[in-house]
């Protein structure tokens, strides 16, 4: 999945970026790994992406080539990985999202989503738009705004913050922009106005 532009398709140390997360047992996850059978929420400490069965299925219904069956995680041919923006507004969700998600798996259950913004390193991936990473480390969480928040809003924070106690939690969304600077896409040269082609968002 291609975050726009990616003629800069590695960078050396680290970037921060936001994203959404769904909540589910009190546990952040992306969105796409709520499709595996092995699920695996992101570390209090640091997660480390891995390539997950609804990838490797996709592929094979392809027929993808050799290339993309033996590959790094987070590389260019790989689409798993821990993914980010460079702004919340190039995620393609909006904050109604917040609200409720149904599960994938089971359509008789939702799920509560919640922003916050992550570090990513190792093999790193990047676009105009976003990146993947191999490594994250999650840097902050964002309240949702009142009229966003579902019923057992509190009840959910609790459980993360015993979950993750060592991330930083933040009122609005511009406070922890001010506390955690996203990297910028110029920062890692690229130029405005490049187009993203295929929001991924795993």
């Amino acid at each position: 999945m291609a975050w726009g532009n990616t003629t800069v398709p590695f960078v050396a140390g680290s970037v921060i970026g936001a994203r959404y997360f769904v909540v589910d047992d009190g546990w952040l996850y992306g969105f796409m790994e709520l499709h595996n059978r092995d699920r695996m929420p992101y570390s209090p400490d640091i997660s480390h992406a891995r390539h997950i069965d609804f990838y490797e299925q996709w592929r094979s219904s392809i027929g993808a080539d050799e290339r993309f069956r033996v590959h790094r995680v987070a590389s260019e041919e790989c689409m798993c990985g821990f993914h980010a923006a460079f702004d919340i507004n190039d995620t393609g969700i909006s904050l109604p999202a917040l609200r409720r998600i149904v599960h994938p798996n089971d359509h008789d259950r939702v799920v509560v989503a919640i922003r916050g913004m992550i570090e990513g390193f190792g093999t790193v991936t990047v676009g105009s738009l976003g990146f993947r990473s191999s490594r994250a480390r999650v840097k902050a969480l964002v309240h949702s705004p009142q009229e966003f928040r579902a019923d057992d809003y509190r009840e959910t924070v609790r459980h993360l913050k015993a979950r993750y106690p060592d991330v930083p939690w933040y009122d609005t969304w511009g406070l922890a922009r001010e506390a955690v600077p996203l990297t910028t896409p110029k920062e890692l040269g690229f130029s405005s106005g490049s187009v993203l082609h295929d929001r991924g968002f795993a």
